[in-house]
């Protein structure tokens, strides 16, 4: 399996483990909450830390308009971004997020070396009015001479 299909599939059943932490915490342990992104984040960084030595928490490998664009995680030497979002309950649906994401892209082409984006989205309180919106963003792009492959996972 290549490392971008193991993350997927460790995305495509986050919902399921996470539940086990947010709703059945033993010997009246707290339970943990998900709050926002970056609650996310640091549960994606544990995970994939424990399988990729080498992964990087916010790297600003690129410079845009004299600013930083910062990837939420990335495997460098596999040529891997991985971008994370979460749907809260004060969110209206995933469109906000879309047009992030269209702009994310841009400034990710930016490295050169990009090979795969992995977009996670996690959307807990069932935000999403249609998935294939997300999806319809995945699959090879070419931005600035810079080819890659989008991959989109959503989960709740």
């Amino acid at each position: 399996m290549s490392s971008v299909e193991l993350i997927k599939n460790i995305f495509y059943n986050f919902q399921d483990a996470i539940k086990h932490l947010t709703n059945n915490r033993r010997k009246n342990h707290t339970v943990f909450e998900i709050n926002d992104e970056y609650d996310v984040q640091d549960l994606s960084y544990l995970i994939l830390r424990s399988i990729f030595i080498n992964l990087e928490f916010e790297n600003p490998h690129f410079k845009i308009g004299g600013t930083n664009s910062k990837v939420d995680l990335m495997i460098e030497n596999e040529g891997i971004d991985i971008e994370l979002k979460m749907i809260k309950a004060k969110d209206k649906d995933e469109k906000d997020f879309i047009k992030q994401l269209k702009i994310d892209f841009i400034d990710y082409a930016a490295w050169n070396e990009l090979k795969d984006l992995i977009v996670f989205v996690y959307d807990p309180f069932n935000k999403t009015t249609n998935r294939n919106n997300l999806y319809s963003l995945e699959g090879q792009k070419t931005i600035q001479n810079v080819t890659y492959n989008v991959h989109i996972i959503v989960s709740n």
